[in-house]
């Protein structure tokens, strides 16, 4: 071989070799507030989602454990607790007017919000609510702008950390991937003498809810 093509066969491969291994250079991260909020607007356009998982909630006398399904369709949401075998022991369906809870033996209980049923059912109110939106990385409805700003922590990639809000704590402490954004993953809620942990195992979001009827 040349003199020549020796040394054009040795540039190539040196070029090839730089190809393997440069470092992927991704484009360069956008401001989290601009990030935040594009995530919002979103994640507004998706009023209908589905989302299983495990579920503790500690009071200062005790604790439950259940696997966790919920279904969100605007304003309306059914969400099924099932026991370490898999079946439905208490279903919590409603809207923002009324709620009612159907136990496995087919008694009902019904109030007005899932907090007040909540609480008469066994003594705390679960932030149903509020939980609706943190599940999803948001604030909740009606948030006072000042103060979120005031206590709310992003991440780099403009997701919430760490939020405040109605007396209540959550932490995020995972993201999972999703479509057409990253959904929390591990959520922990903590105020008013009780402690929620929730770990996500699926995220569902399709484009159309009526997909689902």
């Amino acid at each position: 071989m040349s003199a020549t093509r020796v040394i054009v066969a040795m540039v190539g491969l040196l070029v090839l070799a730089g190809c393997a291994t440069a470092p992927r250079t991704d484009s360069p991260a956008s401001d989290p507030l601009d990030s935040w909020t594009h995530r919002q607007q979103i994640l507004s356009r998706q009023p209908a989602w589905r989302m299983t998982g495990k579920l503790s909630i500690q009071t200062p006398e005790e604790g439950w454990f259940a696997s966790v399904g919920w279904e969100q369709r605007g304003e309306q949401f059914t969400i099924d607790l099932r026991d370490s075998f898999g079946r439905v022991v208490a279903r919590i369906e409603g809207d923002d007017q009324r709620v009612m809870l159907t136990r496995h033996d087919g008694s009902t209980a019904r109030a007005a919000s899932p907090e007040t049923l909540t609480r008469q059912l066994f003594g705390f109110a679960l932030p149903v609510s509020g939980l609706r939106y943190w599940v999803r990385g948001l604030p909740g409805a009606r948030v006072d702008s000042e103060a979120l700003a005031a206590t709310r922590r992003l991440d780099s990639s403009g997701r919430l950390k760490h939020l405040e809000q109605s007396g209540w704590s959550v932490d995020y402490q995972h993201y999972q991937d999703a479509e057409p954004v990253a959904l929390p993953g591990k959520i922990a809620v903590a105020g008013h003498e009780l402690r929620v942990k929730l770990v996500v195992e699926a995220w569902e979001t399709p484009a159309v809810s009526a997909q689902w009827r």
